[in-house]
């Protein structure tokens, strides 16, 4: 049997030790790349008189940006396929995924949005559905916006400059093991909400 001298001994030793770190720093590299990646759910109201398109992801803190758009209950035969169509290439981060066209654009919908009284919750739960953060929009009173986390609110436009929903944006503390425990998003809303919205068809 070949006797291992104790150079060889440190030789290997090294190596191991390396390998050791390649391994982890490989692992954390991947792990932090999964963090920063952009996570996007759809949620919609009942009646759907709005939805919620829902972005998130892990800086050093929870960072969210909210679209909120007209629902389905706007839409008919052709037009609810081609809302469809663009609520699911967003999700999937197709290209062109961005580009809300003319023909969904409803009429006074973005200016009744923004003049609207209540409230809009959206909710990170874990699996199980309990909760781990929650948001809070009020729609036409910017008072508490700095103490909830939102850091800005525009008006979104088509190609042709027409408004057509809200985009609001968070930024939140939040334990990373808690980020790490976010499975899904539920959306609640105050009724109320909904007498300021444009009649549906």
């Amino acid at each position: 049997m070949k006797k291992i001298n104790n150079n060889q001994s440190i030789l290997y030793g090294v190596i191991f030790v390396l390998l050791i770190a390649i391994i982890y720093l490989g692992y954390d590299k991947f792990s932090n790349s999964q963090l920063s990646k952009a996570i996007k759910n759809v949620d919609c109201a009942a009646p759907s008189k709005f939805c919620v398109l829902t972005t998130h992801k892990y800086t050093d803190k929870l960072e969210v940006q909210l679209v909120i758009l007209p629902g389905k209950d706007y839409y008919k035969d052709d037009k609810l396929k081609s809302y469809e169509k663009y609520l699911s290439d967003w999700k999937k981060d197709k290209k062109n995924r961005d580009n809300f066209g003319s023909s969904l654009v409803i009429k006074n919908f973005a200016e009744s949005l923004n003049a609207a009284d209540g409230n809009i919750f959206i909710y990170f739960e874990d699996i199980d559905g309990f909760q781990i953060e929650e948001l809070i929009v009020d729609l036409n009173n910017k008072n508490k916006d700095s103490s909830r986390g939102i850091i800005s609110r525009s008006t979104p436009v088509t190609e042709a400059g027409e408004s057509y929903g809200k985009v609001i944006s968070f930024k939140k503390n939040i334990e990373l093991d808690n980020f790490k425990r976010i499975s899904q998003t539920d959306l609640a809303w105050q009724s109320k909400i909904f007498n300021s919205l444009p009649e549906t068809n």
